[in-house]
């Protein structure tokens, strides 16, 4: 509380209580100033001294001062502790910015690596539908080979039926034993051709078996690889979904990391701290901390130190914070 002061000019200091002062001050310097006018017949000049820092306006100007400079000093404390978190903030940020680029590069070698199985599946396929095509053509050709077959035993029989009847007939016309022995020389050699074709055929259908063999095994070997294949696939798409998890807990942290605390509090890490101005035992601390939504801990570790030498020197002695 400011105290007004009173000086006499006679040089004899005022006895009056501080409370009569305080509230007749502005009355005693003014009407002092008319009491003690300079008096030529005495001789002596008198005088009253008044100090601007002694009157209501010069102590609330100084007030106000002292006021403006805690005001900026506050204001450069609080700039220096937003750019030391801004730094801190914008490392993690980076550090996340590279674990998605190298997720992202992942996830481009996974496509392309699914893109090159989707052309070699491709592939397959229409190797596939060209060997049914060519299985196709074979089936075809083997039944026109089998109606031809039809058709000439067909013409055998009706042969082997005409020669019947001119064996008949060479018993009743000895004048056609020529013509009958001519006959049955033309059928021998039919029956010749009709064996060469029979065994041409007995060995075509062979080779038929052959390739039909050949092609099985190559489709069995085909079957393998395409389940071979499915298996990886299937194993890609399993690690492609851990990796989609992965980048959600990662976007769950960032959205985590962006939320702010409460005001007066301060972050590390995924946790909010708030440091108690009072010193007090474990368990009244542990009360003051639940009230506030928090758990009472002690800061072990360097790293989540705040930086002021204060509470520096509270984390080496191991005294307790409150820890939300």
């Amino acid at each position: 509380m400011s105290e007004g002061v009173y000086e006499n000019s006679d040089g004899f200091e005022d006895n009056k209580p501080d409370v009569m002062k305080n509230t007749d001050i502005d009355d005693q310097l003014y009407g002092n100033v008319g009491a003690f006018k300079p008096s030529r017949s005495d001789g002596v000049v008198a005088s009253v001294h008044f100090q601007w820092w002694k009157r209501p306006s010069g102590v609330a100007a100084v007030c106000l001062g002292l006021l403006c400079v805690l005001l900026l000093a506050g204001i450069i404390g609080l700039a220096v502790y937003y750019g030391v978190i801004g730094h801190h903030y914008s490392t993690e940020r980076d550090q996340l910015q590279a674990s998605y680029n190298t997720l992202t590069k992942e996830r481009d070698q996974l496509q392309t690596s699914y893109t090159n199985m989707t052309e070699e599946s491709t592939q397959l396929q229409t190797s596939y539908n060209t060997l049914t095509k060519e299985r196709d053509q074979l089936q075809t050709s083997c039944n026109n080979m089998t109606e031809e077959r039809n058709q000439l035993q067909t013409r055998y029989n009706t042969l082997t039926k005409e020669r019947d009847q001119l064996q008949t007939s060479y018993t009743n016309m000895t004048e056609e034993s020529t013509q009958l022995q001519t006959s049955y020389n033309t059928l021998t050699k039919e029956r010749d051709q009709l064996q060469t074709s029979c065994n041409n055929m007995t060995e075509e259908r062979n080779q038929l078996q052959t390739r039909y063999n050949t092609l099985t095994k190559e489709r069995d070997q085909l079957q393998t690889s395409c389940i071979n294949i499915t298996e990886e696939r299937n194993q890609l798409k399993t690690s492609y979904n851990n990796m989609i998890e992965e980048r959600d807990q990662l976007q769950i942290r960032v959205r985590f990391y962006e939320k702010p605390c409460l005001a007066g509090w301060w972050k590390f890490g995924t946790s909010c701290y708030y440091v108690s101005s009072t010193m007090n035992s474990s368990g009244a601390g542990q009360r003051e901390c639940r009230t506030m939504g928090g758990e009472l801990v002690v800061i072990n570790s360097r790293e989540e130190q705040i930086p002021s030498d204060f509470i520096s020197l509270c984390l080496v002695k191991g005294n307790p914070r409150l820890a939300q």
